[in-house]
């Protein structure tokens, strides 16, 4: 998978020297890391997922050589922190024709810019971006001998990006999966999920499953019970849920690094109420009239453009907003309670690299390319606008669409969403946890 991505990107690179680095390990306190998660377009360029690292990829003309710069062989820092590859390991296991110590980098540097017109860099303000370029100044101004150097700058990462957008089958295969991990876990909270119940109980279940199943989070869970569903990205999660409120879990497994990521918004005591129901089944449509409207040729602003429509529609006919809808439309006047974007890219990282426009307008979306579609409606419970009886209320409903020749395809197609279907999941037995603390 890697080598087939390392191809593609020295197919759109043209000549040059391309020079990408892995960050170093970040502390939590002080003797203990983060756990390290390695960067990814680093990660699907080269396949290494160890920090402190660099990798340097050019092409003239037929010739392309990858090359590494990796953290030597230690045993006795390996017996502390675990096995690096080291130089022989990278060109052994990760196919790079050249390997070497990473303190040799900074000396090699000059001879690997010599003989190239573009150079191809994250512009992001790193380290690596000041050494380069302090390497090329230094090149420039000690000229005395012929030979081409870089004159053309460019950013690595959007190329990079470029490329991300469009999913191969190995990656839909690991996204497909991440879904169905993330699947389980939604039914298996469904299961756990009454009042009494703590927000952050429901959030352990959530990694729990991912890890029994092979995978690890994407991101920071979202439970949400009550008025804390209007806060959008919620995530003390350390209230208790009572009856008669409904719960926001926003949550995805990672797989191989792909990322999945789901909203569903369920009744704490297992039964919508009417008023809930009202509100839920406007999410829904807006939900579904985004769904329906992605595919080839169109944008994300198109599908977003969808589900405002069938937002404002229903806000009109609940009384929150009064006359026609186009007005409303054109006014904005939605963005009170659904104040978010529809749509982001989906792949290794949960909210994806890639632009959403190019210089003549919007990108239009692709075979191959992933979107999250997430409506959601937010009544705060302070929000006099608003009835009484629907105040405090938020509700989002998010899956990840896959956009195809012919149309598109929900890969979290199965999670439960229509109304009776999330009560009778509800209601279901658990699979994985007997019970959680606390209850009988």
């Amino acid at each position: 998978m890697h080598a087939e991505f390392r191809a593609r990107f020295f197919e759109a690179m043209g000549d040059g020297i391309a020079l990408l680095a892995a960050p170093g390990e970040v502390l939590r306190n002080n003797d203990t890391e983060y756990r390290y998660r390695p960067e990814s377009a680093f990660w699907q360029l080269t396949g290494l997922d160890e920090p402190d690292a660099v990798a340097v990829l050019w092409r003239r003309g037929r010739e392309r050589r990858f090359l590494l710069f990796v953290r030597p062989r230690d045993p006795q820092l390996e017996m502390w922190s675990g096995r690096r590859l080291g130089p022989e390991g990278a060109r052994r296991e990760l196919g790079a024709q050249e390997a070497h110590p990473l303190a040799e980098f900074s000396t090699r540097l000059d001879d690997l810019l010599k003989g190239h017109t573009r150079l191809f860099l994250p512009l992001d303000g790193g380290a690596l971006q000041g050494q380069a370029l302090g390497a090329l100044n230094r090149l420039l101004r000690r000229r005395k001998q012929p030979g081409a150097l870089p004159e053309e700058l460019r950013d690595v990462k959007r190329v990079l990006a470029e490329l991300r957008l469009r999913k191969t089958p190995p990656e839909l295969a690991r996204m497909e999966h991440a879904s169905r991990i993330t699947g389980e876990a939604f039914r298996e909270v469904f299961r756990h999920t009454r009042p009494g119940v703590a927000e952050y109980q429901l959030r352990a279940v959530f990694p729990y499953i991912y890890g029994v199943l092979g995978g690890d989070w994407a991101f920071e869970t979202i439970v949400a019970a009550g008025a804390n569903a209007c806060t959008l990205h919620y995530v003390s999660c350390r209230d208790t849920l009572q009856d008669g409120q409904l719960v926001l879990f926003d949550a995805g497994a990672e797989l191989d690094y792909y990322a999945a990521d789901v909203t569903r918004t369920i009744p704490v005591n297992g039964r919508f109420s009417k008023d809930q129901e009202l509100l839920y089944r406007l999410v829904l449509k807006a939900h579904q009239a985004a769904v329906a409207a992605a595919g080839p040729g169109v944008s994300v602003d198109d599908v977003h453009a969808a589900a405002l429509r069938e937002t404002t529609e229903g806000l009109l006919q609940l009384g929150l907003l009064k006359g026609r809808l186009e007005t409303n439309l054109k006014k904005q006047a939605y963005k009170r309670w659904f104040p978010h974007g529809t749509s982001h890219w989906l792949g290794l990282d949960v909210h994806d690299a890639g632009d959403y426009a190019l210089d003549h307008g919007p990108r239009l979306l692709e075979e191959g390319m992933v979107i999250t579609v997430e409506p959601g409606l937010y009544l705060p419970a302070a929000d006099r606008k608003v009835p009484e009886r629907f105040r405090g209320i938020g509700i989002r409903i998010e899956d990840d669409v896959l956009i195809t020749a012919d149309g598109r395809r929900v890969l979290t197609e199965g999670i439960p969403r229509e109304p009776r279907e999330i009560e009778a999941a509800m209601q279901t037995r658990p699979k994985y946890l007997k019970a959680l603390p606390g209850l009988k």
